[in-house]
Formats: C-alpha cells, sequence, structure tokens
C-alpha cells in the first residue's frame, strides 16, 4: 500500500479497517516495557486480539543496542507473520524498522552499521502508532542504532512505515518532563533541518510550521494536556519527522547522543542543552560551509519566526524557554562541566550531522559549547 499518515483523536480506531484490507492473522507487535500499558495502546490492541493473534516484543534498552536488533529479528523470522506493528516511541518505531531491514540482511555487522547493504526482498508490511510527540520517527526512513557505546543510523529507501496513526489519546499520561524533552526533540529537529546544508523550500516549510506550532502548544501540552495541545504537539513532531526525513539533522544532535549515553539525560533534553549555543556559532563562526549570503538569510528568517532580532536574542529566549518547560540548562548541575565528561562528548561526536551543519565545527568549537557562552 501507499504511504499513509493519520493524525486524528481517537485515530486509533481505524487501525481495524486498514488490517483488514491486508488480512493479516499474526501481527509483531513491538512495544515498550511500561509505556505500552501506561498510555493506553494496551487496553486499545486487547480488544483486537479476538480478530488477530499479536506476539509481543519488548526486549530492548530505550536506545536499542545491535546486539538487542538482531536477537529480536532472529526471534522473528521464528514465526509466521504478516505485518509488524510497532506502537511507543522513536526506539519503537526504530527498532521496528531495524527487524524489518536484519531480517533479511545477510551480510556483516559492519556493513550493517555503515549501511553498506543491499536487500532484494521486499520488507515486511509496517505499521507505526507513535505513543509521544516528539521524534517523528513515524516519517523518517532510518532507524538508530547503538554499538559499543556508537550511534549509527541506519538508512534505506522507503524504511518508513507505510501507515502511521497518529492518536494524540496516547501522549495523555506523558509525564510533564517526558514531555518537555520530546517537544524540545521536534523542535531542536525542525530547528536543524532549517539550517542545515540540505534544506530546500519544501523542507523549510515543513520546519516553519511544526517550530510556529511548538512555541504556540509547548507549554500547554506540558502543563494541561488540552485536547487541542496535544493534537498540534502531534502534527508538529509528524512534520518534524517529514522535514529531518529531507535535510537529516546537525551538529545539536551530534552531540546529543553521547550526553545521553553519558549522563542518561533523555535525548530531546540532551539536543536543546547546545542547541541554544549554535545561533552564536553560527552567526560569528567564519569557517563557513554555505554562502556568507544564505546562511545570513537563513538564521535572519529563523530569529523571525522566533521572535527575535539576533543571535544572542535566539540564544536568551531558547534557554528561557527551555526553563518555562521545566527543563534544567545548569550545565554544573547536570554534570557537563566535567572535564572527562566534556571530552568524551567530543571524541565520539557524529561526524556525519557535524557535515550537515551551515558553518565546519572544529574540536575547539565544541568545547566551547560547554563553558560560560554568551
Amino acid at each position: 500500500m501507499d504511504k499513509k499518515n493519520i493524525i486524528k483523536e481517537n485515530s486509533r480506531f481505524l487501525l481495524n479497517k486498514y488490517l483488514k484490507k491486508l488480512n493479516v492473522e499474526n501481527i509483531f507487535l513491538v512495544t515498550g516495557k511500561n509505556s505500552y500499558k501506561n498510555c493506553g495502546a494496551k487496553e486499545f490492541i486487547d480488544t483486537l486480539k479476538k480478530k488477530y493473534k499479536f506476539i509481543r516484543y519488548h526486549q530492548f534498552q530505550e536506545n536499542p543496542k545491535y546486539e538487542e536488533a538482531e536477537l529480536a529479528s532472529k526471534f522473528f523470522k521464528e514465526k509466521k507473520i504478516d505485518l509488524i506493528i510497532s506502537i511507543g516511541g522513536g526506539s519503537v518505531i526504530d527498532m521496528g524498522k531495524l527487524i524489518r531491514l536484519m531480517s533479511l540482511h545477510k551480510g556483516t555487522k559492519e556493513q550493517f552499521l555503515n549501511n553498506k547493504f543491499i536487500i532484494n526482498q521486499d520488507l515486511c508490511p509496517f505499521f507505526a502508532l507513535p505513543t509521544t510527540a516528539g521524534t517523528g520517527s513515524e516519517e523518517t526512513d532510518f532507524a538508530v542504532v547503538y554499538s559499543n557505546k556508537l550511534k549509527y543510523s541506519i538508512m534505506k529507501e522507503n524504511l518508513k512505515p507505510s501507515l502511521s496513526i497518529v492518536d494524540p489519546h496516547f501522549t495523555k499520561s506523558t509525564s510533564k518532563y517526558l514531555s518537555a524533552s520530546a517537544g524540545f526533540d521536534a523542535l531542536t529537529q525542525s530547528i536543524e533541518s532549517y539550517w542545515s546544508i540540505n534544506s530546500s523550500k519544501e523542507s523549510r516549510e515543513l520546519s516553519k510550521r511544526s517550530i510556529k506550532i511548538i512555541l504556540t502548544f509547548l507549554k500547554e501540552f506540558i502543563f494541561k494536556k488540552t485536547t487541542k495541545s496535544r493534537f498540534q504537539m502531534a502534527l508538529a513532531s509528524n512534520l518534524s519527522g517529514q522535514a529531518i526525513n529531507f535535510t537529516k539533522t546537525t551538529a545539536p544532535h551530534a552531540l546529543s547522543y553521547e550526553i545521553t549515553q553519558s549522563l542518561k539525560i533523555p535525548h530531546g533534553h540532551a539536543v536543546a542543552l547546545t542547541l541554544g549555543r549554535f545561533f552564536i556559532i553560527n552567526e560569528y563562526n567564519k569557517n563557513l560551509q554555505v554562502k556568507k549570503k544564505k546562511i545570513k538569510e537563513t538564521m535572519d528568517s529563523l530569529f523571525s519566526i522566533l521572535g527575535v532580532k539576533n543571535a544572542k536574542q535566539a540564544f536568551k529566549f531558547w534557554y528561557n524557554f527551555m526553563t518555562e518547560c521545566g527543563l534544567e540548562v545548569d550545565y554544573k548541575k547536570l554534570g557537563l562541566k566535567k572535564k572527562k565528561i566534556i571530552l568524551k562528548i567530543i571524541d565520539n561526536v557524529n561526524l556525519e550531522r557535524l557535515s550537515n551543519h551551515p558553518v565546519k565545527i572544529n574540536s575547539e568549537d565544541l568545547k566551547s559549547l560547554f563553558f560560560d557562552f554568551e
């Protein structure tokens, strides 16, 4: 079936309609461990168990490791499966993607991690029901996996789900902190996509829509969880996923993975911690990867969307907004002032993401991020 994306309150009840169309019986259900029940997904899936056989799989961590995905794919291959459904956050959706690929991959681990593989068979049908408003993973052709504490992006055309049902109902029970972290994940993705060297008129329009929605509705979503704010944040997250599928992310994401690994700070919070500083770097760094005129036009346009006039105002706005949303910004309190941690973050930076950034970032630029910055 052609890629279909549904964003609507109570849209989860449309799942049965699409399962009937595919005439499926055995479904491989990829979920989180506790979030599956807490968000109401288990209660919903239980209503379908008389019609379909669900084989649930949740034996993996929040940031899936290669070995966990490999084990899941072996378990998957032992079953007679018609369809994979991922119902959960970004890691759960990524695990569904990894299982689809690994179940057909016949090469080495190194080939898989470095995207040097060819799969000639059709991928198993795949549906996704996101339960968080942040990653937009239902709209991307790549999946994140970790090996030896390093992060890899596995990419393949048409890897995204053939059907994504984005029902804001599932975000009702998300804690304030995780709502804020996920919301900033979507916001950082949209901003990074906007200034990425790969951006286009189409991707920037997606980013712009997402940014405006998040700035308007994120605090209401965190603290009140109104029906309107839940829908709007689900939409913004989806738009951010569409945007980065065109452009990929940039330097803040490149740094975030090791921050999460070393300090156990959730991904969205980890990315947001450095993004505000890149407003300054992008404006004053002379080592450009794009023409000066282009980056100035891009950043001025972005400042206008944020409601500020320049990089310094954007910097202040960013960390004030984080604080208002309940996210800690003090590096010392978070452990981001320790020299050993800083060097580890820099040593393990994702070079691919750095190459998408509009200015060339060197090790001295990265070190400067962790000191007084204005």
